[in-house]
């Protein structure tokens, strides 16, 4: 492994063990008993034992829970997104990053979605947005205009609906069909589970805008994790990519945290006023 891998590599482990798991390193065959290390501390006053954290790589009993956990029915619920990259290039480093909050209706099928962020004007002050879509169709509002448009393949769409991917588990197992090694802790009521995928797998999904990435550039390293409530809710769902290419390293991390399970409020999507196409991209 030459340097500029090593150090997408060490970016994606830090990441893997900044939500509570350890990167396992190289293709892991599947065994049909887990491979479980727990420690458990000593009684505590009230005379009951508590179990401080296990350790398990087994690959079926990691996407057991993970399945378990998508199948986990919600009305609605919403997310915090946020896009966080770091790029090296010799000895500079820049780093960038942007949130969204997004709310999502599992009520209706396609599922409904709502965001709200600001866009700049003509004059540089922020032109505030709302913005709910379902499928292919979108009604964007702004002021007491609300304009209706088809946001098929647009960033728009992909932007407001890739929350909701990660409690797809038709998506996940799509992702999941590619992980090398496994690895899931469980601690208290919280159990947090990760794998790591062929990066090419990741790639081929379209999650990232490789355009950003550098010349010549191809995903090295990916990691998928969850976390997982006693509820069996998905309370964080996190991607990262390590990029290498022309002299220059990229660490890529979608981050979704997701809250108020069937306590989300989303208003009813509103008739827009007008009609209009976006421009292809």
């Amino acid at each position: 492994m030459n340097r500029v891998i090593q150090i997408a590599a060490s970016g994606i482990i830090a990441t893997m063990l900044a939500v509570g798991i350890t990167a396992c390193g190289g293709k892991q065959e599947a065994d049909s008993s887990a491979n479980t290390q727990t420690d458990t501390s000593a009684l505590s006053q009230d005379g009951n034992t508590q179990t401080k954290a296990s350790s398990i790589t087994d690959g079926p009993t990691v996407r057991a829970k993970i399945d378990e956990a998508l199948a986990t029915s919600y009305k609605n619920v919403t997310c915090e997104c946020s896009t966080e990259t770091t790029t090296t290039l010799g000895q500079l480093q820049s780093n960038g990053s942007s949130k969204t909050e997004v709310k999502i209706d599992a009520t209706s099928n396609p599922h409904r979605y709502y965001t709200s962020y600001d866009v700049p004007g003509e004059d540089g002050q922020p032109i505030p947005l709302e913005v709910y879509i379902q499928g292919d169709d979108a009604v964007v509002i702004q002021g007491e205009d609300s304009i209706g448009v088809n946001v098929a393949g647009n960033s728009m769409q992909a932007l407001v609906t890739r929350p909701g991917l990660y409690l797809d588990a038709t998506w996940v197992d799509a992702l999941l069909d590619h992980a090398q090694s496994w690895q899931m802790e469980v601690k208290d009521n919280e159990t947090k589970a990760a794998a790591m995928i062929e990066p090419q797998a990741v790639v081929d999904l379209g999650l990232f805008d490789t355009s950003t990435w550098p010349l010549n550039a191809e995903a090295q390293l990916a990691a998928l994790s969850f976390t997982i409530d006693e509820s069996n809710h998905i309370t964080n769902a996190t991607i990262s990519v390590g990029v290498t290419g022309s002299g220059a390293q990229m660490i890529l991390n979608l981050v979704n945290t997701y809250k108020d399970y069937d306590a989300t409020d989303l208003a009813p999507t509103p008739e827009p006023k007008y009609l209009a196409e976006l421009p292809e991209e």
